[in-house]
Order: structure tokens, then C-alpha cells, then sequence
């Protein structure tokens, strides 16, 4: 199924057209499913990534909360196999809010927020957490050594390895339950791809060789299929294929809205992904939403989507 660029205005444009006239407008993104299915948690923020905060939100869009209320910016949050911590990164200990240049370290907390413990203090950035599918260890990137690449820790921060050792950058999205190999996407060339790794680096698979960018990456809980995002100067879509890289299949497209960070639900039967405007030059109100749809990309809704004062 193909989710045309007409249906994305009509939901869409009315909602940017809304942000434009407020001080603040939405960016809700990297959601990621409970093990229970019963909750989303993201990271929210006004004002494209600044100061933004993790928050739990229900599947239906209700009852969202701050679990963290910080200085800083806090991104990519992960709940933990048994649904007791979330990972993600943040410079709380050092606030720039500033997305893209801060100085960011790998924190867990409880999944109600409480318990905040920081695993790293790099003076790079660490960022992007993948939980083991034990709870035991944790991948994530980090550039301490002057070039972004895939490291692994066990989950109390000791132990820290780097795995990867390419010429560009590297960026860990997930770890396969079924097979025990990590997934991640990088820049090896002139566009991003998709590869799995086992947890020790060894064995790379390229998954993805286009002249398109592929990244975010997500396994389904059984390890059969990855969701993926594809980008390029004329589109934006998102993508299913075997974990092998087999039969990849279209179920979403725009020439006119960014998809970002697809994720499955922890049941398989839902994705979810937000989706947005482009930002970037003339562009004065950037905003990102949280959709959610069948497998195939059938019966998308928002999440929610009120303007935040």
C-alpha cells in the first residue's frame, strides 16, 4: 500500500499551517513500543530539538507525561526487554540544547523516570542506545575517537568496546532477538546502508546498496523483517524487507513530508513513525508527529496532535 502525498496534505498541512502561528510546535519522534504494547515512549520538544524531553503516552494518545524535566536535551529513548528502564542520551550534565553539536552521554532510568543513573562520561558524543534482547549489555554510538562508530557496554556502563572501525560513521538501531545480530546503518560511501553485525563486529551483511539513503532501521520482534526509512532529493518513504535484505517492499511514500524513525509495535501487528515538513533553509516552523498504522501501512492515525503552549 502506498500512502500518497495527497493523503499526507490533507492530514499534514493544516497542522504545519497551525504551528506556524504558535511560539512553540510539535517535534515528536523516535517512539518506541513497551514490551506490554501498552505504551509509546519518545522524545517531545518545541522549537525544533531544543530542550526536548522523554515522555510515556498511552497507544491511544492519551495521558502523556514528562519522565524527564531537565536543562538539558534528551533523545532517543529505548524501554529495556522487561519494560523496567528506558535508555536514551542526553546533555543534562552540561545543557547546550543543541541536538546535532552538544556533548551527550548514554543514561538509563526507571520507567517511570526515577533512578536516573549516567553509564558514560566521554568527552565525544555517545549517543543512540540499543538494548541486548537480555537487558544485559548496550550498543551505541560514539565519537570519542574523532570518528563516529558503533561501541558496545554491558548495562551498569562497564565494559566499553568499540565494534566498528569504518571510514564514516556508524549508528546502532537495533538487536534481533531471533538471530542475536545488531542492526545499524552508516555512511561507508556516498549514501547511507543498512548492514547487521554480529554483537562482537565481526561478519558485516550489507543489507542495502542504492543510490538512495537508507537508515533507521527496526527488526520485528520475531527477527523475520526490518522497517527501514529511504530518502533521496525527490521522496521520502518507508520500507519492509526480509532480515536478509530479501523482497523490499514499499508501504509508504511523499514527495512533500519527511518519514522518520519507523518502529514495530511489540506485538508485530502496528508500526509506528513520525512524519513531518523538511526544515532546513526558509523554512520557519519545524515540526514532526507521531503516526500510527497497521503493518502494512493501512489505517494510519496521529498520535496526537495539539500545539504545546
Amino acid at each position: 500500500m502506498k500512502l500518497r502525498s495527497a493523503w499526507l496534505a490533507t492530514i499534514f498541512l493544516p497542522l504545519g499551517a497551525e504551528a506556524a502561528e504558535q511560539d512553540c510546535w510539535i517535534v515528536d519522534n523516535h517512539v518506541w513500543w513497551s514490551p506490554d504494547n501498552s505504551r509509546l515512549v519518545m522524545y517531545s520538544a518545541c522549537n525544533h530539538f531544543d530542550n526536548s524531553q522523554i515522555i510515556v503516552i498511552n497507544t491511544d494518545g492519551t495521558e502523556p507525561r514528562n519522565v524527564t524535566n531537565n536543562q538539558g536535551s534528551n533523545h532517543s529513548p529505548e524501554w529495556s526487554p522487561n519494560g523496567d528502564r528506558i535508555a536514551y542520551y542526553s546533555d543534562a550534565h552540561n545543557p547546550r540544547a543543541d541536538e546535532f553539536y552538544g556533548a551527550f552521554d548514554i543514561y538509563v532510568m526507571d520507567s517511570d523516570g526515577n533512578n536516573v543513573v549516567r553509564l558514560t562520561e566521554s568527552p565525544g558524543r555517545d549517543g543512540g542506545p540499543v538494548w541486548s534482547p537480555n537487558g544485559e549489555r548496550i550498543a551505541f554510538y560514539s565519537n570519542r575517537d574523532n570518528d563516529t562508530e558503533v561501541y558496545v557496554m554491558n548495562s551498569d556502563g562497564s565494559a566499553q568496546e568499540r565494534l566498528t572501525f569504518h571510514d564514516g560513521w556508524d549508528w546502532p538501531m537495533g538487536w534481533s532477538r531471533a538471530s542475536g545480530r545488531l542492526l545499524a546503518y552508516g555512511m561507508h560511501g556516498d549514501n547511507l546502508d543498512i548492514y547487521t553485525m554480529e554483537p562482537d563486529g565481526t561478519d558485516i551483511r550489507y543489507l542495502t546498496d542504492a543510490d538512495t539513503d537508507e537508515e533507521h532501521p527496526a527488526f520485528a520482534p520475531d527477527g523475520k523483517q526490518i522497517i527501514y526509512k529511504v530518502s533521496d532529493r525527490n521522496s521520502s518513504s518507508l520500507m519492509v524487507m526480509n532480515a536478509d535484505g530479501s523482497d523490499k517492499t514499499l508501504i509508504a511514500e511523499s514527495s512533500e513530508h519527511i518519514f522518520d524513525q519507523p518502529t514495530f509495535s511489540a506485538d508485530g501487528k502496528n508500526i509506528a513513525y513520525s512524519v513531518g515538513n523538511a526544515g532546513g533553509e526558509g523554512v520557519e516552523r519545524f515540526w514532526r508527529t507521531v503516526v500510527i498504522a497497521d503493518r502494512d501501512g493501512a489505517n494510519p492515525r496521529i498520535l496526537r496532535s495539539e500545539i504545546r503552549p
